[in-house]
């Protein structure tokens, strides 16, 4: 069984690509590309580490009511990669939900999310498994085509 130790995380900016489509009036659904580089320590030692973290997937999204001030709800699963310099190379899922209010002004909008998921990545090496749950707020900034 591998160790557990929890990460002193330093927060650091995702980069998040979206294309989505406007199923129905309320309705969202499409891919993403998210990138991060993480900079923690953890309780094991005080050495700083750092990863990169890479995913692609579907995302969806609703919204509710149809007003430029509104709410969203959506989720997402993904694939992703997470890489390390003392690590070996893992790979794993990533999945989870997201909720907050959005405004939309003709083809632009502004949306603030809470992001909380779960994302497992395996690796035949060191080590076997990392988990994140770290929870993210994204303040996003869109075009609707």
């Amino acid at each position: 069984m591998p160790p557990n130790f929890w990460p002193n995380r330093q927060q650091s900016p995702i980069y998040l690509r979206v294309y989505a489509r406007q199923g129905y009036d309320f309705f969202r659904i499409g891919a993403y590309h998210e990138y991060e580089e993480v900079k923690f320590s953890d309780n094991e030692s005080s050495e700083i580490r750092s990863f990169t973290r890479s995913n692609i997937g579907l995302n969806w999204l609703g919204q509710f009511p149809k007003t430029p001030f509104h709410f969203q709800l959506g989720g997402y699963f993904g694939y992703g990669f997470l890489k390390a310099t003392n690590w070996s190379n893992l790979k794993g899922t990533d999945y989870g939900m997201l909720a907050g209010p959005a405004f939309e002004k003709g083809k632009m909008g502004v949306a603030l999310h809470v992001q909380y998921g779960h994302a497992w990545y395996k690796s035949t090496g060191t080590p076997i498994g990392v988990m994140l749950y770290t929870p993210k707020y994204l303040l996003k900034v869109y075009y609707k085509f």
